[in-house]
Parts: structure tokens; C-alpha cells; sequence
């Protein structure tokens, strides 16, 4: 054998070597996403392999985690509304506004009181956000000497929700 003939077969050797660890070095960084194959689902267990594959998407991201789900704001503002008697009793009722989110402040709340055969309405500006867990309380006072009673129609708005929390005042 020739000199220049086993140099041949040492480049082929080394180029033989080199693929094989190229296909490793894939199918090792593919494993993630093999493995993350889901378990057809039972509505699709009996249908050809082809119409599964498209029933069935793979929701899984890189590495076989899971894309973040993003949550839908609610429509209404997340709030807890309580009525209670004024300390003073020619006072009317007070107002107790919660933030029920876990999270989010509400910001630039509204709290609009109407009298029923009335078309002028009182509101209130919440002067800060409200922060999770926090209360405030809306009177007379906050009113403008405006005494809220038993009928009248509360509604409360904050900033990023489409539609009013309202209900109509049940103390006396």
C-alpha cells in the first residue's frame, strides 16, 4: 500500500468520525423535543396516524416546557362591595370598596351613585390606585354631602375594564 493511499483512508476516517458526532450532537439536542411528544388523546386514539398528528398539536415549547399561558383580564372590575349604616345616623350608608386582585392595582376608579327617578347621578374619583387588598370607603362625606340610601344604584369603574360592577343598595 502506498503512502498516499492510507493518507486517503485517514481523511475519510476523520470526515467518517466528524458526521457521526455532528448526528450525535443533534439527535442529543433534539431529545427535548422527542421526548415531549403528548399521548394522543382519547378522542383521538382511533384515528389514523396522519389526522391525530393534526388533532392533536404539540403544545410544548423549547426543551418541552410549555408556553406561559396569558390570563384574560375579567371583564368587571375585581372588587368586593359591602354596605354598612353611617356612624351618624342621618348619614345614609357608606360605601366599602375592595381590590380582590392578587396583583394589579385599579387604577382610576370611578364610583357613581344614582337615584332612582333621578338623572343626575354623584361620583366619586378615587384620588390613587387601589391597591391589592386594600379598601376604601365611600360616604356622605366623600360625596359631597351627598347621603347615599337603600335603592339607589352604585357603580364602580376602573381603568382596562369594559363593563361597570353595579349594584343597588340593600341597607337601610
Amino acid at each position: 500500500m502506498s503512502e498516499s493511499s492510507s493518507g486517503n483512508s485517514a481523511v475519510i476516517w476523520v470526515a467518517l468520525i466528524g458526521a457521526l458526532g455532528s448526528v450525535a450532537a443533534a439527535l442529543i439536542g433534539l431529545m427535548p423535543w422527542l421526548l415531549s411528544k403528548p399521548e394522543p388523546s382519547p378522542a383521538t386514539a382511533n384515528v389514523a396516524p396522519t389526522t391525530a398528528a393534526k388533532a392533536t398539536p404539540n403544545l410544548t415549547g423549547p426543551g418541552g416546557v410549555p408556553p406561559m399561558e396569558k390570563k384574560a383580564k375579567p371583564v368587571k372590575p375585581p372588587v368586593d362591595v359591602s354596605f354598612r349604616r353611617a356612624a351618624v345616623p342621618t348619614r345614609g350608608v357608606v360605601i366599602q370598596l375592595a381590590n380582590t386582585a392578587a396583583r394589579e392595582p385599579l387604577e382610576k376608579v370611578v364610583v357613581t351613585i344614582q337615584r332612582p327617578g333621578e338623572k343626575s347621578d354623584r361620583v366619586f374619583r378615587a384620588e390613587k390606585p387601589i391597591r391589592p387588598n386594600e379598601s376604601i370607603s365611600v360616604g356622605w362625606l366623600e360625596l359631597g354631602n351627598f347621603a347615599p340610601k337603600k335603592g339607589d344604584t352604585v357603580r364602580v369603574r376602573a381603568e382596562g375594564y369594559p363593563v361597570d360592577w353595579e349594584e343597588v343598595i340593600n341597607v337601610n
